[in-house]
């Protein structure tokens, strides 16, 4: 996987937290907002564990 499609990935996993946050806003339900938050934050890991596999050099372990 090139470096480009890792930041893809990872801009991809921001772009989705940020969306479930935009949800949360919107709902009036406190324990849907919560889990809402609760998958932002999530996709929010997903996408620092992409870029610091691509730090480490561990490409090839993303890809697999």
């Amino acid at each position: 996987m090139s470096v480009t499609e890792q930041q893809s990935r990872a801009e991809g996993y921001l772009e989705r937290a940020a969306r479930l946050r935009q949800l949360a806003l919107g709902t009036r339900y406190p324990e849907v907002r919560t889990r809402l938050l609760m998958m932002a934050a999530g996709f929010e890991r997903l996408a620092d564990q992409v870029e610091r596999w691509e730090d480490a050099g561990l490409t090839s372990a993303v890809a697999d």
